[in-house]
């Protein structure tokens, strides 16, 4: 069997509530509903990776041994912001278009990206890969956000405000199940 994961962190509760809140209001303005139906509110660390089951533990070691230095830390999320190039829109089924929150880098989260790249990606087979230079985000409406929605929703968006805190403790291998839904495997804490 060959498990394909996405790397991700979650947002605390509070925060993916008012997340989840700023996704639905996009729904109405652009009917892109992927973020809402196929994910609860994250960003993604680390590009895809596939394992066949004979490979899981050394994936969890490899995960293990990257982040045995890490210990939690603040991060901020804060505004709106726009693609029109999205590297995954390369994927089958997938269009180039993403409004999103911006996770605003700092030296803890830049370093974990480049750790997780370094000690657990780049070592495996990659089925997604996560665009370099890091640029963390929070998709708002991504995957089957048309142009036409992306342009309404940029429209009601670009002035728009948000700003979050959360503290990163953790991060997740999140599993595509049989519907479709990304839900995370297995989460490693730090």
């Amino acid at each position: 069997m060959i498990y394909k994961f996405s790397i991700i962190i979650y947002l605390n509760p509070v925060l993916a509530k008012k997340v989840r809140k700023l996704q639905k209001n996009l729904f109405e303005v652009t009917d892109s509903e992927a973020a809402i139906k196929l994910w609860k509110p994250h960003f993604t660390i680390g590009s895809g990776i596939k394992v066949s089951e004979k490979e899981l533990e050394g994936l969890y070691g490899d995960i293990k041994a990257a982040i045995s230095y890490i210990k939690p830390f603040k991060i901020r999320i804060r505004d709106y912001d726009f693609m029109d190039d999205w590297t995954g829109g390369e994927l089958r089924g997938y269009t180039q278009y993403v409004i999103y929150l911006k996770v605003l880098s700092n030296k803890k989260l830049s370093r974990l990206a480049k750790i997780i790249k370094e000690k657990v990606t780049d070592k495996g087979k990659i089925w997604y890969r996560q665009p370099w230079p890091f640029k963390p985000h929070v998709a708002l409406a991504y995957k089957d956000l048309s142009k036409k929605g992306f342009i309404k929703g940029k429209k009601i968006s670009k002035h728009e405000k948000f700003s979050g805190k959360d503290i990163t403790d953790h991060i997740s291998l999140a599993k595509e199940n049989k519907d479709g839904k990304w839900i995370e495997y297995k989460k490693f804490k730090f």
